[in-house]
């Protein structure tokens, strides 16, 4: 993917201090949206049932709210949970989007949201769980080309780097901790 847009020192600045402060994500979410003249994005810590954590940068947070509830398991989602970490996927590459607007998560969470096209990349993660996000495209938008997808890119290896790997830090989320210590384990561990 080519390289013809200067990141900013503030974007990766943002990105590492996310990293400790995953209240910034919403900020570095919206920052490459801006970049890449999207609608916005989303990063998810999930398991094939549950949601454990979101942070939403632009878009709706009810639609948000009815993946988690209805749609966590999806054509996008089954997908990304078989990639490798960092792997840059683009939605078309998983389904076409005439074959994406027959389904009830296109219907529910993506049309009311006008979002036709996102790219993807899993951070972190292994057969249970993982953190994977998506920046969102209109259909008039089109898909990300890669002039752009490479900032994507630049965010999911420096997600990699120490020490972006504190996204999964030691929270409680009922029933109790699901991800501790990603940063010195180098993996999750679901409990």
């Amino acid at each position: 993917m080519g390289f013809s847009i200067d990141l900013s020192d503030k974007l990766l600045d943002l990105v590492y201090d996310a990293a400790t402060e995953p209240e910034l994500w919403s900020s570095v979410l919206t920052e490459i949206s801006d970049l890449t003249s999207s609608q916005g994005g989303v990063l998810f810590g999930q398991s094939i049932r549950k949601v454990y954590f979101d942070y939403n940068g632009r878009l709706d947070a009810d639609r948000i709210r009815i993946y988690q509830e209805q749609h966590i398991t999806n054509a996008w989602s089954e997908y990304m949970f078989r990639q490798p970490v960092g792997r840059l996927v683009g939605s078309d590459e998983i389904i076409p989007l005439s074959a994406l607007r027959t389904t009830a998560f296109f219907d529910d969470v993506l049309r009311p949201q006008e979002v036709a096209h996102s790219v993807m990349a899993k951070l972190f993660g292994n057969d249970d769980f993982h953190g994977a996000f998506n920046i969102c495209r209109s259909e008039r938008q089109g898909r990300l080309n890669s002039d752009r997808s490479h900032v994507s890119a630049v965010v999911a290896k420096h997600h990699q780097d120490p020490p972006a790997k504190d996204l999964c830090q030691d929270w409680d989320q009922p029933p109790s901790r699901a991800c501790t210590y990603y940063r010195v384990t180098g993996s999750v561990e679901i409990r």
